[in-house]
């Protein structure tokens, strides 16, 4: 591949990184969440579940394989 192509493809993720990470730090902070939180890993599932209102138990349903993916839509949607 065309090193300019992957310069332009990481810029672009990056882009779209920074904006994801934005969103998500204000939607925390509006909850009243640190927004520091959202890009800690595994430390922001229990913020975005108290954020939606979900017991902490829908946490241990994201590591069943293919529930993950039925939850994880069903938290995306409730936010």
């Amino acid at each position: 591949m065309n090193p300019l192509v992957t310069v332009l493809l990481c810029l672009v993720y990056l882009a779209i990184l920074i904006v994801v990470i934005v969103a998500e730090w204000k939607i925390y902070k509006k909850a009243g969440q640190p927004g520091w939180a959202c890009i800690i890993p595994i430390y922001n599932i229990p913020g975005l579940l108290r954020i939606i209102g979900k017991p902490w138990w829908w946490l241990l349903l994201l590591i069943i394989p293919v529930v993950n993916i039925v939850i994880g839509i069903w938290t995306t949607n409730l936010l």
